[in-house]
């Protein structure tokens, strides 16, 4: 039920030997011609502004010695030093749903999360609200964490981060390694909960989500890196 510039943006971001266009597409309800037309027209105004900003953001990652670039560093010694953010999808009886979170590296606590019918920045924004609500971090000693998904790199978000004094890292394009953890919790969030569920309306499967995050990830399941304890009880003991 998305734009079809949204589900064009989506095949784009997605595609590979296994999922093709022509399979996405289908899939999508979009046509390959569709797709390829798209993809030769001239980068929007948007497309354009975020370009600029993503080549500000390198050029000061470069400035400071690429470390607001993480690195792959996942292991954090402080509560509310580096967070990293994601969102997937999941299909529901009325449409797609969309689940954005914001992990603690320090814990693997997600911190804060959000669903929406609509995957944009603002549902970026809404989790960052209740997260920051949660935690009251300092932004100044924050690192924000996320890939160059268009969420992320939109002017609303990169200026909501900027005024709180957060330092934002953005993924390399096409690097899924940098932001594995994120990536970790939806695998998990999918294989250990999700895929046992029929078929659920929105409102259902936000429900079924917040059981998972706070019922039974935050508070009971445990993690080796964290020496097999929950990310609750890791931050209650350390």
């Amino acid at each position: 039920r998305q734009p079809k510039r949204i589900r064009f943006e989506y095949i784009h971001k997605v595609t590979d030997a296994k999922r093709t266009v022509k399979k996405l597409c289908s899939w999508l309800s979009v046509s390959p011609a569709g797709y390829y037309k798209w993809l030769k027209q001239l980068p929007s105004t948007r497309h354009k502004e975020n370009s600029s900003l993503l080549k500000f953001l390198k050029h000061v990652s470069y400035q400071e010695h690429c470390i607001p670039g993480l690195r792959r560093q996942f292991n954090v010694d402080t509560a509310n030093t580096v967070w990293v953010s994601d969102i997937t999808q999941v299909r529901c009886k009325d449409g797609w749903q969309y689940l954005c979170v914001i992990l603690d590296l320090y814990s693997r606590k997600v911190v804060g999360w959000v669903t929406s019918r609509i995957n944009n920045a603002e549902l970026v924004i809404k989790t960052l609200r209740k997260a920051w609500s949660a935690r009251n971090p300092d932004g100044a000693n924050l690192l924000f964490h996320s890939d160059q998904g268009a969420q992320y790199v939109a002017k609303e978000t990169v200026k909501w981060l900027t005024n709180r004094g957060v330092t934002v890292s953005m993924s390399r394009k096409g690097n899924c390694w940098d932001n594995a953890c994120s990536e970790s919790f939806f695998a998990q969030y999918k294989k250990e909960w999700i895929k046992n569920l029929n078929e659920l309306s929105r409102s259902e499967m936000t429900t079924q989500t917040y059981f998972y995050i706070e019922k039974y990830y935050n508070s009971v399941r445990r993690h080796g890196t964290l020496g097999y304890k929950s990310p609750m009880q890791y931050e209650q003991i350390n």
